[in-house]
């Protein structure tokens, strides 16, 4: 689950976006949350995970993409975060889809619009890939 010495104890107000967000978790595959800097999505996002999390006691991976200097440390990252290793000649895009096809884990890419255009494929082939 998400852990840091950042965010604060008590989630306070919001209720209507935690609702709006937590009704598309529920129902959807893929959810996006857009807005300008520092206006607490990353922040709503966590607090929706954690209460989906303690209900549905589904895993959550939450991956912070703004550390990443370059488009192409993206799949890594994720693969980092969801604790996958390839050890194989194959792509490690590819190896990554097939690991995770069986998996339900509910994965968060946190700060992705400066590497947008590889994370829209990568979440493309991740949603292909795994059904849950």
């Amino acid at each position: 689950m998400i852990h840091s010495s950042e965010l604060p104890s008590r989630f306070v107000g919001r209720a209507e976006e935690l609702a709006a967000v937590a009704g598309s978790l529920s129902q959807q595959r893929l959810v996006t949350l857009t807005g300008v800097g520092g206006v607490g999505k990353s922040r709503l996002a966590s607090e929706a995970v954690e209460r989906l999390g303690h209900r549905g006691g589904r895993a959550a991976v939450w991956v912070e993409l703004w550390p990443l200097q370059n488009d192409k440390l993206l799949v890594p990252a994720v693969a980092h975060a969801l604790g996958f290793a390839n050890h194989s000649a194959t792509d490690t895009l590819e190896a990554l889809t097939r690991w995770l096809h069986d998996q339900d884990v509910l994965r968060v890419l946190d700060s992705c619009e400066h590497v947008r255009r590889d994370c829209r494929m990568l979440v493309a082939r991740l949603l292909a890939a795994a059904p849950a």
